[in-house]
C-alpha cells in the first residue's frame, strides 16, 4: 500500500498518514462535486454559442457607430478648417475646437482599438470551464492520480491535508 504524509518542510508534523486510497476516495468525491453531467454541458455550449452569435451582431453594430462616429468628427475638423481659412473664426478658437474635436477622436479610436481586440472575451474561458467539468466526471472515474492531482489546480487551491481529510 502506499501512503501519503506531511513532508515535514516547515516543522515537526503530528498528522497522521493517510492511504492512498483513500485520499484517492476524497479526490474523487471533490472533483465529482464540480463536474456536470454530459446534457447539462452540451445545453449549456449551445447556449453559449448563441450568446457568441448575439454577441457578433451587437459588436457589429457597436465597432460600425464607432466608425461613424469618427467618420463624423473628421468631418467636422474638415468644416472647422474650412470656417479657418475663410476666416470666419479666428486662429484661438480654431486652435481650441481643433483639439478638443481630436481629444474625442482619439478617445472613440481607443475604445474601438481596444474593442477589436478584446472582442468576445469571456466566451472563450466560459466554454473552457464548461468542458472541464464535463470531464470532471470522467476524471475522477480514472485510476490516474496524477490528471486528478491536475485537476484539483484548476478547481481549487491551497489544498490541506488535516485530520487525514483533504480540504481545498
Amino acid at each position: 500500500h502506499n501512503y501519503y504524509r506531511c513532508t515535514k518542510k516547515r516543522d515537526r508534523c503530528s498528522q497522521k498518514y493517510i492511504r492512498e486510497e483513500v485520499l484517492a476516495d476524497q479526490i474523487n468525491n471533490i472533483i465529482q462535486k464540480v463536474s456536470l453531467s454530459p446534457s447539462i454541458a452540451d445545453k449549456m455550449i449551445v447556449e453559449l454559442d448563441k450568446d457568441k452569435e448575439q454577441e457578433v451582431k451587437d459588436g457589429a453594430v457597436f465597432a460600425q457607430n464607432l466608425k461613424s462616429e469618427i467618420n463624423n468628427l473628421e468631418d467636422k475638423l474638415d468644416k472647422l478648417l474650412d470656417t479657418h481659412l475663410n476666416n470666419t473664426i479666428s486662429k484661438d478658437e480654431y486652435i481650441a475646437k481643433k483639439q478638443k474635436i481630436l481629444n474625442h477622436k482619439i478617445e472613440i479610436s481607443e475604445k474601438l482599438r481596444d474593442f477589436e481586440q478584446k472582442g468576445n472575451y469571456w466566451l472563450e474561458p466560459a466554454r473552457k470551464f464548461i468542458l472541464d467539468a464535463k470531464q470532471a466526471g470522467i476524471i475522477a472515474l480514472q485510476k490516474n492520480l496524477f490528471d486528478k492531482k491536475d485537476f484539483l489546480k484548476k478547481i481549487g487551491s491551497n489544498r490541506i491535508l488535516q485530520e487525514q481529510r483533504l480540504f481545498i
